[in-house]
């Protein structure tokens, strides 16, 4: 599988920092083997130095200590206010990459089949907490460059409430520009030819009769209907195209709905149901018990990505622990007065 080229990077941070910091990092996705492709980060980060008394190794130390052995780590010059650490990794697909608090950056490959038509696919989806900056230090921001072979198609199905735009041809800029919770999800389709079709067996020729049947001449063939298209009825097969069109539509419009989960749902396939009309769907965090209430994010080419709905606490609980105080309440009020108007009742009597 070949890599396609690095892009440089510049000092930055990610990922639960407390502090002064930003991220130009590079995500670069290889070609695609059959079964996957390589994915690599590339991540130069710098920390500000002030937070550490100006001790750059111990500002690089702090980097490198949220980030687990299996990145590759080394230092650059320290320049005025940061000390910078570069961290890379390359992983094949399915790639998970992550730190210790919990951010995650995963490209996972689709396989036939998981799709119908059993075209490949990756999805890029991302997990990221960026925290707000410490007093009396800025938050710079963060960015991403994704990198993917030029002949392949994408498609943002969230931005995750980054900017996503693109760069140039097979790379897509991402911008996360204040602190907070980010979640795009984008995919990725390689070039794909569908498999060729079998071959229709050719028509066996029926054998002349050697001798003329005697008999009464067959009745006339009585002519088709005009709405026939002969072996299809073009009726049947308008209202078949009216019918997808419709799917289509009703496809289109459920993307912000709230659906029931019909099955299981998982990250490689299910069925909801919306509004009468079942689809297949996809979770996009763990797995959906079936009639859970999920709701539409984004539409992909032949299913739904969903998320589940967290309902609401019942506050059936609440409203017995209010009646309860509201009782003893009543009854500690009616207990005073009772005692009240005895200890009257007793004074007028020695009177």
């Amino acid at each position: 599988m070949k890599r396609l080229f690095r892009s440089a990077v510049i000092a930055s941070l990610v990922f639960a920092l407390a502090g002064c910091y930003g991220v130009e990092g590079v995500i670069s996705i290889g070609e695609d083997s059959g079964t996957g492709a390589t994915v690599t980060i590339d991540m130069a980060q710098g920390v500000d130095k002030s937070l550490f008394d100006g001790d750059a190794d111990r500002a690089r130390a702090y980097v490198s200590e949220r980030f687990g052995d299996e990145w590759g780590k080394s230092s650059l010059p320290a320049g005025d206010i940061f000390a910078i650490m570069v961290l890379s990794q390359t992983l094949a697909t399915p790639a998970t990459f992550s730190d210790e608090f919990g951010n995650t950056i995963k490209v996972t490959r689709g396989t036939a089949e998981q799709r119908p038509d059993g075209r490949p696919e990756y999805t890029v989806s991302m997990s990221l907490e960026l925290v707000e900056p410490v007093e009396n230090t800025e938050f710079v921001g963060v960015v991403f460059f994704l990198e993917y072979p030029i002949d392949w198609q994408l498609r943002v199905i969230s931005d995750g409430g980054a900017t996503i735009v693109s760069d140039s041809p097979g790379r897509e800029y991402l911008r996360f520009a204040t602190p907070g919770e980010y979640k795009p999800l984008i995919v990725l389709f390689p070039p794909w030819e569908p498999p060729p079709a079998e071959e229709a067996a050719e028509p066996q020729q029926i054998a002349e009769p050697e001798e003329e049947i005697q008999g009464e001449e067959p009745p006339a063939a009585q002519p088709e209907d005009s709405g026939s298209g002969g072996l299809i009825d073009n009726r049947d097969l308008e209202a078949a195209v009216a019918e997808a069109e419709t799917t289509e539509e009703e496809e289109l419009a459920v993307e912000g709905a709230l659906a029931e989960a019909v099955t299981e749902i998982t990250r490689d396939g299910g069925m909801v149901e919306v509004e009468g009309s079942r689809f297949p769907a996809r979770s996009l965090a763990g797995i959906i018990p079936a009639g859970a209430t999920v709701e539409v994010l984004g539409i992909g080419e032949s299913y739904l990505f969903v998320q589940e709905v967290d309902e609401p606490a019942s506050n059936v609980g609440l409203w017995i622990v209010i009646g309860v105080l509201g009782l003893l309440l009543i009854a500690a009020v009616m207990t005073i007065v009772i005692t009240r108007n005895r200890r009257k009742s007793s004074s007028v009597s020695v009177a």
